[in-house]
């Protein structure tokens, strides 16, 4: 199965129609994400940009991302599938400017959810340092 996914997705980049993931993990959703990307030029910033934004609302649907849901046990979980399917799709995809900029934006959700942690009391905001006395 997983040569039929690299073949499928190495076609796909190549002809540059489509895009399709398939999650590679036990017990997860099962089916495919597809994400036309034919009219976008990768190796462009303007291109990567929408490669991304594209393989992020693909990750959504495919995930069935709700942001109005309350239960905080889906909304995890759905976050962490959009997550892995991004992950997926941008390492298949294997384009390294869409893998920068995918990196650069992992980093800065990081540093967001971070921030967003502190703020709330979550995380200690400095860290204590040694003193020489």
């Amino acid at each position: 199965m997983t040569h039929k996914l690299i073949a499928a997705a190495s076609a796909c980049a190549f002809l540059g129609a489509a895009f399709a993931a398939t999650p590679a993990f036990a017990g997860e959703e099962q089916g495919n994400m597809t994400v036309v990307m034919g009219d976008l030029n990768l190796q462009s910033d303007s291109g990567a940009k929408s490669v991304l934004h594209r393989i992020k609302t693909a990750s959504s649907a495919f995930c069935e991302d709700d942001d109005r849901t309350r239960d905080l046990r889906r909304r995890l979980e759905t976050r962490k599938c959009r997550d892995r399917m991004m992950d997926l799709a941008v390492n298949k995809l294997d384009a390294p400017l869409v893998t920068v900029r995918y990196q650069r934006f992992r980093r800065q959700a990081a540093d967001l959810s971070d921030a967003t942690l502190s703020s709330a009391g979550r995380l200690p905001t400095s860290r204590p340092t040694a003193s020489a006395r």
